[in-house]
Parts: C-alpha cells; structure tokens; sequence
C-alpha cells in the first residue's frame, strides 16, 4: 500500500480538478486533493500496482474519484450507489478525531456495505449450466447477514472503529440501503433545541428527502423533511395520519417520534420534519441488492412462505388502516420495510434467486399521500392518485379511489414478491399521459379481462379519463390463463386465487382487506 500511496502521491500534482455533479444536475467544483480516477487508474495499470480489489472491482466502475487526503487515507468512491472501501488510515489520525460535546457522531463512510459476513462472488452464487440441471433441489445457497440498527452498548456495532474518546461511540460503515450521498447536511437542528445528526441518506421522492439520523439519546432514527413544491404540498394529512395511528398503534405500521421545524432546513427545503425510528431495508432494497449481483436475465424473488409471512402482515396493517379511516395510496415494494433481523439467504437457479429471510416483521411506511375517508354527507373527489405501477383501473379511468384502490395496489405487490418485477409496465410513452395509456393497455392484456361496461359507463359520467378507450372494442379474450401462466408450482395456487379476486377490475366485485386477510392463503401462515 506504500507503494500505491508514493505513487498516487507523485501523480496528483498533474492531475486537473474534477467536478461533482449533484442530483439536480448543477456542479461545484472539488478540493485540490481529489484528483481524476480514471487517469490515475490507467497510471497504475501501466505501473503494475493493481491491488485485487480493484481489478475485480473496476468493470463496476461509472464515476469514481480517488483522494489522497491531508492524513493519509487512500479513498475510493463509485457514485453509482453500488460503494466499496480502500481505507489505510496513518496512525494520526487517531489524533484528528472530532468530538462533539453534546451528540455522539458517527464517523461518516465512505462507502455503503455490502451485507455483512461470508458473501461469495456472483460467479459462486450462480450456478454452472451442469450445476443447474444437476442440482436444481438443492441450489447454490448464500448467507447474508445484515446487522439491524443496534444500540451502542452491543460489541458487534463498534468492530473497526477509529480509536476514540470511551464516551464516544463510532460506526463505520452503513449498511447497504442507506447512502452517503453528497452534499448532506451536518445536522438537523429543531427549534425545540433538539439535534439530529445526519450520517446517510434513505432515499429521497417527489416531496421529501429521508435522512438517516442519530438522536442525542444516541439512537437511530429517519428525518423526513418536506420539500418546497410550487403547490403546497399537504403536510397536515401526513401530520394527521401519525396521530390516528399514535391512538390506536399497530405493530405493523411505521408511528411518529416526534414532529417539528428545522431552524436550518436543507435547501429547497422547509422547515417542516417528521421523525421516526429508523427501520431497515425495504423489499424494494433487498432485491436490489441482491439482483445487482445476478445475471440480467435473473431476477430476485422471495420464496412462498415468506410471501405469505409478509403478505399478510402487509393486509393486517392495510386492514388497520381502514379502520382509521385512511386511503395509504402509496403502497409499493418501497414502502414495506423490515422492522428487525434483516439476515437472509439466497437459493440460485437457473432463471431466478429466491430470497429466504431469517426474520419477516415489516412495517407499512410514508403516510405522504394519505388521504381520508369522506365524512357523513361527503363526497370523495377524484384524484390522480398511487404510483403508476400499482395503480388501480378505477384511478385510470377518472373514478374515485376507495380502499379497494389500496387492496389492488397490495396484489401488485404480492405479485412483483412472486415474479421479481412489476406485473404491469409502461412499454411505451414519452409523455405522462403515453405512460398511463402504455400501463393500463398492459393492465387489461395482462390480466385478459374486458372492462364492465357498468364501469364504463361510470367513467364517461365523471369526464375524468383522459384515455384512449377505443382499443377495447377490438380487444379479445385469446386465452383465459390471465395471469395464471405465471404460476410455477401447483402448490402457488392458493396465492394464485386471491391474487384474481385482488385483480378484479370492478372495485364493487374487489375483496376488503378484511376478507384478503382472511384468505386461505393467509390461514396457512
């Protein structure tokens, strides 16, 4: 590592500064010591110092930076949120660690990590054509543990720390699905005079950024902060759904620490923040992190028992939901997190992966885009509501949403648990209203359904639907499998005949979460 780090040393004063490009697309310009990756790459490889981490690393690479910073650590960084670490510290740096006298910071990495623990190559993970066809029963299992959010006082959080103050406990690295994205704020502080410390990013959507923050209690929790919007985006439903679920708490749904203003909101932000417990992963991540080691022809997908386990914890929190009187509206692989134990393992076969959880508590999160029950004498409005992929025929066709929106949102979700992908996509568009015609045409060609002309009729009356309607009319029933040709096992079937009732286009002929609950598929828990 001397070696390599003289080298990088003689080099970086030829190198030009780089520029960083942040999410919105501007740019600023780095410090003098980071210095351009691919150069210095190519420099090495005509030196012969290419240590093994990168050689097996470097195909993977799309935007990387090496730094040779004031204390000696060699760094390397990929943008592509995919991160690995080359980290030599000099015995100085134990001297240049920085307390904070009221918060315990944790060192900020790097890198986002991998799962913990004895993780093969993708080569080890996907079987040999003759292993496939030799062992498919058995398959190529991998185990992958991945540390929940702990308090400090557990040894295991705190291996590899940098040597520091006792009082002061430090993490290196965080897991994979929270990012040390550029550009993050130091901390959050509330008027309250409560601070937050920023170590990573959760994810950022359309009204708000997630970080993943450190209380003064040193726990670990999730800040939403609102951004600002040209129309007002409307907090106070979101502010309103954690207070109906703080009196009547469920184990299944995501409740509120505690609510407040920043004082130093980010920018392009308000003040406005909510504040829970940080979770793990969501189904959406898991398979990520796993498909990013797969072949492209492979997909990730969560075996039966675990459907069935999460699946109907999913309908115990939706049905939960109901009861408060709230639309969730936004229910997506996204938004199913897992509460506790994220270990699990991975079964390779010749077509896809099968995840296998050790633990399967989740929670349903995001109250964003909650919307209420119409009161006595009320009537509910049409809204273009849920994410495109998710949503509901009846929000296609300009008809109000009800809580069946929700139940058909959940059966796309069972679905991309059972398959590894969305059930219905958008093949074709450019425009938002492309997009919709695209996913609903794939909706009715999918599901080999004709929609009712009571349903119809309905649509025409609210003048809501701005589709295409006219390719029904040459639209033809070619095959009644429906989506039962993507069974693969006669023992799925019970999945299988609640997922066609969920996929009924007629939300007055759609179960209640009440009966998917209590669905035979469910009973088998």
């Amino acid at each position: 590592m001397n070696k390599g780090q003289n080298f990088m040393n003689s080099q970086s004063k030829t190198m030009d500064k780089v520029r960083r490009s942040q999410k919105d697309g501007s740019t600023q310009t780095l410090p003098e010591r980071w210095i351009n990756t691919v150069a210095a790459v190519k420099m090495r490889r005509k030196s012969n110092w290419m240590p093994p981490f990168e050689t097996a690393l470097f195909s993977r690479i799309q935007i990387a930076i090496f730094m040779d910073s004031p204390d000696k650590v060699i760094q390397l960084r990929l943008f592509d949120k995919n991160t690995f670490e080359l980290n030599k510290q000099s015995p100085s740096i134990d001297k240049k660690v920085k307390e904070d006298t009221q918060l315990e910071k944790t060192t900020k990495p790097i890198f986002t990590q991998s799962p913990a623990g004895n993780i093969k190559s993708s080569e080890s993970r996907i079987p040999s054509n003759k292993q496939q066809e030799n062992s498919q029963a058995i398959g190529d299992m991998v185990t992958h543990k991945i540390s929940p959010s702990v308090d400090t006082n557990d040894p295991d959080w705190i291996n590899s720390k940098v040597s520091a103050p006792s009082e002061l406990k430090i993490k290196n690295a965080l897991p994979y699905y929270i990012f040390d994205t550029p550009g993050l704020p130091h901390a959050l502080k509330l008027q309250t005079g409560k601070k937050f410390i920023v170590n990573g990013e959760f994810g950022e959507g359309v009204f708000g950024i997630v970080y993943f923050v450190r209380g003064g209690d040193n726990k670990d929790y999730a800040a939403k902060v609102i951004k600002e919007r040209n129309r007002m985006y409307l907090a106070e439903q979101e502010e309103e759904a954690y207070k109906r679920i703080a009196a009547n708490e469920h184990k299944n749904l995501l409740k509120l620490h505690l609510m407040g203003s920043l004082i130093n909101p980010p920018p392009t932000c308000t003040s406005k923040v909510f504040i829970t417990h940080a979770c793990g992963p969501s189904l959406f991540d898991l398979c990520y992190n796993v498909e990013k080691d797969l072949k492209d022809h492979q997909r990730a997908l969560f075996s039966l028992k675990d459907i069935r386990k999460i699946g109907e914890q999913v309908a115990e929190a939706m049905h939960h939901l109901e009861t408060l009187e709230i639309y969730h509206l936004d229910l997506k692989m996204d938004n199913i997190v897992f509460a506790e134990n994220f270990d699990y393992e991975t079964e390779a076969g010749p077509r896809h992966t099968v995840i296998k959880m050790k633990g399967t508590h989740v929670k349903v999160i995001d109250y964003g885009n909650a919307k209420f029950h119409p009161q006595c004498g009320e009537t509910q409005d049409y809204k273009l509501v849920q994410p495109l992929p998710f949503r509901a025929p009846e929000t296609f066709l300009g008809i109000p949403h009800s809580v069946k929106s929700d139940v058909w949102s959940m059966g796309c979700v069972l679905m991309h648990m059972y398959t590894g992908e969305d059930l219905f996509a958008s093949k074709s568009g450019t425009t938002r209203l492309e997009q919709q015609q695209s996913l609903f045409e794939a909706v009715i060609y999918t599901l080999q359904v004709t929609v009712p002309k009571a349903l119809l009729e309905q649509s025409k009356q609210g003048g809501k639907c701005h589709l295409d309607l006219t390719f029904l009319e040459y639209f033809g029933q070619e095959e009644e499998e429906g989506i039962r040709k993507l069974m693969r096992r006669l023992e799925d079937l019970e999945l299988f005949q609640l997922l066609d009732r969920m996929f009924t286009l007629d939300p007055s002929d759609r179960p209640t979460f009440y009966e998917v609950k209590n669905h035979e598929f469910f009973r088998n828990t």
